[in-house]
């Protein structure tokens, strides 16, 4: 199976507010549970392009629907990228 359609059977809580990608981004981290992934991590499950994952996902961060971990993960360059998880906002 693969991950886009591990994506696609995990419903994360409802957010008729988000649209497109900012949409499919918070589906994906939701996903990934308390795994998270990392902006590079997210490019590759929705084949988006940094510039984009990474505006969507600060959008998200800002609105409080994702957060930072703690833990960092290596990233292709061999640099560290910190890993982000989708949270339920109340």
């Amino acid at each position: 199976m693969s991950t886009n359609a591990k994506i696609a059977d995990i419903k994360p809580p409802p957010r008729a507010h988000l649209k497109g990608l900012a949409k499919r981004v918070y589906h994906a981290l939701w996903a990934k549970g308390n795994e998270g992934a990392t902006d590079e991590e997210m490019e590759k499950i929705l084949n988006g392009t940094h510039q984009s994952i990474s505006a969507a996902r600060c959008n998200l961060m800002h609105d409080g629907y994702v957060a930072p971990t703690f833990h960092r993960r290596p990233t292709a360059s061999g640099r560290t990228a910190t890993v982000y998880v989708a949270i339920r906002k109340r």
